[in-house]
This record gives C-alpha cells, structure tokens and sequence, in this order.
C-alpha cells in the first residue's frame, strides 16, 4: 500500500509540475484538459461515439477572436463566462464611445448657437454704432456747410 501511495504522490506531483511548466497558458491548459476528460467521459456513455460540437459554435468561435481558437473541440463554462464578460465590456466600450460623442456634439452645438447670438448681438451693436457714427458726420458736415456763411454773415455786419 506504501507503494501505491509513494507511486501516486509521485504521479500528482508530476502532473502538477508538468501543468505548472507548460509552454501555453494556463487557460488554453485547463481548457485541453477539460475537453480531453469531457470527451473521454461523453465517449464511454454513449456507444463509444465522441460529442462533435454544433457547426453554428465552431462558426461563432471562429469569428469571436483569434484567442478562442483553442476551442473547437468543446467550450469551457470559463471560456464562455469570459466571452459574456467580454462582449459585455465591448458593449460598454461602445455604449461609452457613443455617449461621449453625443455629448460632444451636444456641446458643439450648444458652443455655436451661444457663438451665433454673440455674433448677432455684435452685429447689432456694431450696427448702431455705424448708425451713430453717420449720424455725427452728418452733423459735422452740416456745421462745416454753415460756417462759411457765418462768415459771410460776420463779414456783412462789420
């Protein structure tokens, strides 16, 4: 029994390292185990026959992203609650992408009617001053119009 038990020990200790020490990630690891056990387990309890995966899957992985690669044999409730966590946050990425630039746009808009009423109320202003402006050329002029007969009137009294 003492045997048994060291032989074991040696075994779990060599499968631990060997897992630990693998050239590829732990997730595309537990991922070939996982599918290994589960076809080994599918293939004994039905007629030796393996679970080949449903076309509509294999198609969806292939157009999730080259890290899904890995699984098309079967899917992993990890790989598929990181692919829901993932959409997720694509979803919210957008969702943060649109509202920034909905807001944006708000305060462009917002930016140029408040520019366009202060470029109208300058027109205004500018307007009433050309207006007064004339105004007084129009009074000087007509004071230099009368000075020359204020000076012929001046002349004819002395």
């Amino acid at each position: 029994m003492s045997r048994a038990y060291t032989a074991l020990k040696w075994f779990t200790i060599g499968i631990v390292l060997s897992i630990l020490f693998a050239p590829r990630s732990g997730r595309e690891t537990r991922s070939i185990l996982l599918s290994r056990l589960r076809m080994h387990g599918n293939a004994s309890q039905v007629n030796d026959t393996p679970v080949v995966n449903n076309p509509r899957e294999n198609t969806q992985q292939a157009n999730t992203s080259e890290k899904r690669d890995h699984r098309n044999i079967t899917r992993d409730p990890l790989a598929e609650i990181e692919d829901k966590a993932q959409s997720a946050q694509e979803q919210l990425d957008k969702q943060v992408r649109d509202n920034v630039s909905q807001a944006i746009d708000q305060a462009i808009d917002e930016t140029q009617g408040e520019v366009e009423a202060t470029l109208e109320e300058s027109r205004r202003i500018i307007k009433t001053e050309e207006d007064s402006i004339q105004e007084k050329q129009e009074n000087i002029r007509s004071q230099l119009n009368q000075m020359p007969r204020l000076k012929d009137d001046h002349n004819e009294q002395s």
